[in-house]
C-alpha cells in the first residue's frame, strides 16, 4: 500500500509511505526558504513522488493534516486540492460523527481572518509569496480539529483528575476510527481517496508507528491553547496496528513556554529553542510546585496582585482569563524578583539576556515545564493501569518533545522504562504520522521491523546526485577550488584536528529541525574558543550552546544520565569530564547525538578524528545562516560557504576551499 501524506499547516511537508516504510519526507521550508513554511503546492508533491519513484497512479490513499486553525489552501486545485466527501465508500472507516452542519461550524479560516482584518501575524511571512499576492483567489477548506469528542472529554479536569476519567470505551473501533473524516484528494487531475486527520492524532501515529514498540503509551503536546478540548495534546495508547485516544490532558506547558520566550524577545519562530539554551545560564529561583499542572490547575494556582515593576512588565495580552497558568506563573516570578531586588531594566533586552532577571526566569520556566511533563507522564501511567494495559514504553510527539532537558527528565524519572522520541516531532512530521495512521490504524498493514537509526528515521529529505553536485561546482568555479579526494573523510578529520571549521554535505537531508550530519557544520570540541567562533560564523548569539556528535560505542565513557543510543539529538546528557569545553554548556550538560556505523561517511570522519585526537566526539551544528532553514541544495551550501568564515566545504569525494 502506498500512502501520500500531506501536511498543509506550518512546517508543511509531503511524505511517501509504502507498506509502513517511510520513503521520504519533503519539507516545504527547504524550498521556499521561509522557516516553518505554511502551505503546499504541486511542486513539493511532485518532488516527493519523483524522489520515491512513485507515480500518481500508484497512490492508494492520501492523508491530510493542518496546524490547528490554519485552513488548507490550494493554489492550483486541479493539481492539488481536496474536498470533504462524507458519502465516499471509505467513510465507513470514519466514526467521528461529523456531518455537513458540524463541518461548517468547525471549519475556521484563520489566515483569511487575519488578512481581512489587516493585522500583522508572524504566520503571514511563512506563506509563499504567490499565496499572499493572490490570497482571495485561492480555494480553501477550513481547518478541523475537534473530531471524536465525547462529553466526558469536555469536563474540566486538573491533571490529577484526568487520571480518573472513564475508560470503558477506549479500546473500541469507534474510538480507533474517530479521528478522521473522508476526503477525496485531487493530485495532478487524479481523484484519490483519503482522510483528513486530527492534528494530535497524526502526532501520536508518527511517534508510535515509527517506534519498535509492540505497545506503548503516547503523549503529544505542542504550543497550542488547550481550551476545553485536545488542541494542546492528548494521551493515546498504541497496540500492534491499533491507535486509541485515551484522554485529553489539557496541558498548557508548551503555550506557556513559547510565551515566556516571546516575553524575553527571543523570537516567535525560534524562541522556544533559545529559551532552552538560555535556561542553564540561570537558576530556577522562582520555581514553585504550586504551579505544576494543566490549564485547569492554573485556575487553582495561587494568584497574587503584581507589584509595580511586575505589573509594568506583564503585557496586556497575558490575562488570567485567557492564560491562567501563564498569568499566575508570571505574576509569581516577577513579584518574587521584585521582592528580592532584581534589576528589571534588562528584562527582554537581548543585549543583556544573561542578566539574572532573564536567565533566572528562563531557568525557572524550564524547571516548571520539566515537572509538569513528569507529572503528566505519571498520570498517563495511572491511566494505562486503569485501562488494563500497563506498559513500560512511552512515545512523545508534538513540538514540546523537542525540549531535550525535559525528555531526559522523563527518561530518568518517569514511571516508564523506555522512551522513544522520533526526530520530526514538530509539525513537519505530521505528513509521516498521517500516512502511517492510514497504513496501520485504518488498514491494518503489518508494521515493518524498525532499525531506529538516523538513516531510517531522519535522512528522509530528497537525494542529491553527483551530477547535481558537479553542476553546482561548475556554477561556482570562479570562486572556489574543488579537489576530488578518495579519502575525503580522513582529510576532513585532519582539518578538524587542526582546529579548522568545516561544512559537511552528504546524502539525503535530515527531516526535523536538527542537523544530524548530512547538512552540518563540524568543529573541534576540545577548544573552548570554538563555542564563540562557530556562533560568530553562524551569526548566532554568543551564549547559545552547541551539540556533540559522539560515536555510539564510546558515548557511555563521555556522557551519562541520558538514554544511549540517542541518534536524533533529543536528549540532554551530563558531560563526564572537562575535555570537551566547546560542547559543554555552563551547567555541565550537552545535547548529544550518538552516531553508528550505519550513518556512513559521517561515522567515518568522527572515527578518523578519534584516531588523530583521542576524542570520539565532534561539535555538530546545522548548516545554515541566521533566520534561515538548513540548506537543501548544493548551490545553497556553496553560497553559504562563500559568505562565511568556514575553512572548507565537503561533498562526497570533494573538498571545496575558497579561491
Amino acid at each position: 500500500m502506498i500512502v501520500l501524506g500531506l501536511h498543509f499547516g506550518h512546517d508543511a511537508s509531503v511524505s511517501v509511505v509504502r507498506d509502513g516504510i517511510v520513503l521520504n519526507c519533503i519539507e516545504s521550508e527547504r524550498f521556499t526558504r521561509a522557516k516553518h513554511a505554511i502551505g503546499l503546492t504541486a511542486r513539493e508533491v511532485g518532488l516527493a513522488l519523483a524522489d520515491a519513484d512513485v507515480a500518481v497512479a500508484d497512490i492508494d490513499y492520501c492523508s491530510v493534516t493542518s496546524t490547528q486553525r490554519l485552513e488548507y489552501l490550494f493554489e492550483d486545485p486541479a493539481r492539488l486540492s481536496f474536498t470533504v466527501d462524507l458519502a465516499a465508500p471509505h467513510a465507513k472507516y470514519c466514526t467521528s460523527g461529523i456531518d455537513a452542519d458540524t463541518l461548517s461550524q468547525k471549519s475556521p479560516k484563520y489566515l483569511g481572518e487575519i488578512l481581512a482584518q489587516g493585522r500583522f501575524h508572524p504566520y503571514l511571512k511563512r506563506l509563499p509569496e504567490s499565496f499572499l499576492n493572490n490570497f482571495q483567489a485561492l480555494e480553501s477548506v477550513g481547518a478541523i480539529e475537534d473530531f471524536l469528542i465525547p462529553d466526558k472529554w469536555l469536563k474540566p479536569r486538573t491533571l490529577t483528575e484526568t487520571a480518573d476519567i472513564d475508560l470503558s470505551d477506549v479500546l473500541s473501533d469507534e474510538n480507533r476510527f474517530g479521528m478522521q473524516v473522508p476526503v477525496t484528494v485531487q493530485v495532478e487531475g487524479r481523484a484519490i481517496p483519503g482522510f483528513m486527520m486530527s492534528h494530535q492524532f497524526a502526532h501520536a501515529a508518527y511517534a508510535f508507528f515509527a517506534s519498535d514498540f509492540d505497545a506503548a503509551a503516547i503523549m503529544t503536546h505542542d504550543g497550542s491553547d488547550p481550551g476545553t478540548s485536545y488542541w494542546g495534546g492528548m494521551y493515546y495508547y498504541g497496540e500492534g496496528t491499533n491507535l486509541y485516544s485515551v484522554a485529553p490532558h489539557f496541558l498548557s506547558a508548551g503555550n506557556l513556554y513559547e510565551r515566556i520566550a516571546f516575553l524575553l524577545n527571543l523570537g516567535y519562530d525560534t524562541g522556544a529553542g533559545k529559551l532552552m539554551g538560555l535556561a542553564p545560564w540561570g537558576k530556577p529561583r522562582f520555581y514553585d510546585p504550586a504551579f505544576v499542572g494543566n490549564w485547569f490547575d492554573g485556575l487553582q494556582a495561587p494568584i497574587v496582585e503584581p507589584g509595580e515593576k511586575a505589573a509594568a512588565a506583564i503585557p496586556d495580552w497575558i490575562t488570567d482569563e485567557r492564560h491562567p497558568l501563564l498569568y499566575r506563573w508570571l505574576c509569581h516570578c516577577l513579584n518574587q524578583a521584585e521582592t528580592e531586588g532584581y534589576d528589571f531594566d534588562p528584562l527582554g533586552d537581548t543585549d543583556r539576556i544573561l542578566e539574572p532577571i532573564n536567565a533566572d526566569l528562563a531557568a525557572s520556566t524550564q524547571h516548571l515545564i520539566e515537572e509538569i511533563l513528569l507529572r503528566a507522564a505519571e498520570s498517563h501511567a495511572v491511566l494505562q493501569d486503569r485501562l488494563g494495559r500497563p506498559t513500560p514504553n512511552l512515545c512523545l510527539s508534538g513540538g514540546v518533545a523537542l525540549n531535550c532537558p525535559a525528555n531526559s527528565v522523563l527518561s530518568n524519572k518517569s514511571p516508564f522504562e523506555h522512551l522513544f522520541v522520533p526526530p520530526a516531532v514538530s509539525d513537519r512530521g505530521l505528513s509521516i504520522g498521517g500516512a502511517l495512521a492510514v497504513t496501520h490504524n485504518i488498514f491494518a498493514v503489518p508494521r515493518p521491523k524498525r532499525k531506529l537509526d538516523a538513516r531510517e528515521c531522519a535522512y528522509l529529505g530528497p537525494a542529491r546526485s553527483n551530477e547535481e553536485v558537479q553542476a553546482a561546482l561548475t556554477r561556482f568555479a570562479d570562486d572556489i577550488i574543488a579537489t576530488e579526494l578518495t579519502e575525503y573523510c580522513d582529510v576532513a578529520a585532519k582539518m578538524l584536528a587542526e582546529n579548522k571549521v568545516i561544512a559537511w554535505y552528504d546524502g539525503r537531508s535530515e527531516t526535523g529541525p536538527r542537523a544530524l550530519g548530512h547538512r552540518s557544520i563540524l568543529a573541534h570540541p576540545g577548544h573552548d574558543e570554538n563555542w564563540r567562533r562557530v556562533n560568530a560564523i553562524k551569526g548566532r548569539e554568543h551564549w547559545r550552546p552547541f551539540a556533540p556528535a559522539v560515536l555510539e560505542e564510546d558515548a557511555g565513557e563521555w556522557f551519562e544520565e541520558c538514554p544511549i543510543p540517542s541518534p536524533f539529538m533529543l536528549f540532554t546528557a551530563r558531560v563526564k569530564n572537562d575535555r570537551l569545553p566547546a560542547i559543554t554548556h555552563v551547567d555541565g550538560s550537552s545535547r548529544i547525538q550518538t552516531v553508528s556505523e550505519s550513518e556512513g561517511a559521517y561515522f567515518h570522519v568522527i572515527s578518523a578524528f578519534k584516531t588523530l585526537t583521542g576524542l570520539p566526539v565532534v561539535m555538530n551544528t546545522s548548516l545554515n545562516g541566521p533566520g534561515e532553514p538548513i540548506v537543501e541544495t548544493p548551490d545553497e551550501a556553496l553560497l553559504l560557504f562563500l559568505n562565511t568564515d568556514l575553512d572548507a566545504l565537503f561533498f562526497p569525494g570533494v573538498m571545496v576551499v575558497a579561491s
